[in-house]
């Protein structure tokens, strides 16, 4: 185990009336070194069990910089796709 953890902070000030709340996020690095941040991005309301979608980010530098958001897992119901895991099996 390291002796010290860096902390990796996506950028905030992206929450409004079209994103209430975004929650239940997981961190993976990819195949070629790229970090992938999806996380729960709530629509409706800040509530547990409000309309949200998966939305993920991706970084080139080891988190310094992250891209836009992309959609990864839509809903088509009025609640959240619920919590996610990410595991790279490769």
């Amino acid at each position: 185990m390291p002796d010290s953890f860096e902390m990796i902070v996506c950028p905030h000030g992206e929450t409004g009336p079209m994103n209430t709340r975004n929650s239940e996020g997981a961190l993976i690095e990819l195949a070629d070194g790229r970090i992938l941040m999806a996380y729960t991005h709530f629509y409706e309301r800040g509530s547990d069990y409000a309309a949200g979608d998966i939305r993920g980010k991706l970084s080139e530098d080891g988190g310094a910089a992250w891209s836009e958001p992309v959609m990864t897992e839509p809903t088509t119901a009025h609640v959240n796709v619920g919590r996610l895991a990410l595991v790279r099996l490769t």
